[in-house]
């Protein structure tokens, strides 16, 4: 069990996350616990990183700590906030708690992209929430060949696809009609954006298997993009390979509410016509 005492904030640059990191500071200096923005130089070892901000932005700091240990947990001061926990009305409570009481964890699969070029590595990165493989402004679709280990490839044509993580699975994923993904679980989805003339519903595979990605024809540009964040842009004959970091991912849970409760609340199932009160 870890409690409190040092804690690497990350926050967005916007007036409110900014305030409120403010704030937050000055009241855990007034604890004896020493704050600091996560990154900078001669920091000691933090016990917490703190991602204040939204989902995005959590995400962000997730992908760079893909690895580390180091337990991340956040603040939503952004629109949806789905994955922080703690808010601009619970925050102390929990860092108190935190403090005398520590945390519990749960750890999460990331994925790790490369992209090679006529043999020659491009672009590598982990990815916290998905990897979107998509063509840019033109409505032309991009085709595709799909592996999955020693598989025989599986040849595609496609608007793009969207490989996500646990975490990820509500996000591009589920709108594509991918599957809700336990953030528990070992394992990754596929889901193919539009597909054309063709039978592909969303995979699942476990969090080992390695995913081969070949673009072979493409009428626009087309780009690997990682968590909505960073991207390279591709060309005929890019090969992308996917694969499953397990545990790469550690967060802290401070006894929020369940996963079920949570998609339900947030819109991504819905009650029946007609429920009963």
């Amino acid at each position: 069990m870890s409690y409190l005492r040092s804690l690497a904030l990350a926050v967005k640059n916007d007036p409110p996350s900014l305030a409120l990191a403010e704030r937050m500071e000055s009241w855990l200096a007034g604890r004896g616990v020493h704050a600091f923005h996560l990154g900078d130089a001669g920091s000691p070892q933090a016990d917490l990183a703190l991602s204040v901000g939204g989902d995005g932005s959590m995400i962000s700091v997730a992908r760079k700590l893909a690895g580390s240990h180091l337990p991340l947990a956040g603040v939503n001061t952004g629109r949806v906030g789905f994955l922080p926990e703690l808010t601009a009305a619970n925050w102390q409570e929990n860092l108190t708690l935190a403090m005398t009481h520590g945390w519990k964890t749960e750890t999460r699969l990331a994925l790790h992209l490369t992209v090679r070029r006529g043999g020659r590595k491009i672009f590598s990165s982990p990815a916290a929430n998905d990897v979107v493989i998509a063509r840019g402004g033109l409505a032309r679709l991009t085709a595709f060949e799909l592996g999955v280990d020693r598989s025989a490839p599986l040849y595609l044509r496609a608007d793009g696809l969207v490989v996500s993580t646990p975490t990820g699975s509500t996000a591009y994923s589920s709108s594509s009609g991918g599957p809700l993904l336990h953030p528990s679980l070992n394992a990754y989805s596929i889901t193919a954006i539009c597909p054309f003339q063709a039978r592909f519903p969303p995979l699942v595979l476990r969090g080992g298997s390695r995913l081969r990605v070949k673009l072979r024809e493409s009428g626009a540009e087309t780009y690997a993009t990682v968590d909505g964040q960073e991207f390279t842009l591709l060309r005929e004959g890019d090969l992308l390979t996917l694969r499953g970091l397990p545990r790469a991912i550690l967060l802290a849970v401070f006894g929020g509410a369940d996963y079920f409760t949570r998609v339900h609340a947030a819109g991504f199932m819905a009650d029946s016509p007609g429920r009963r009160h």
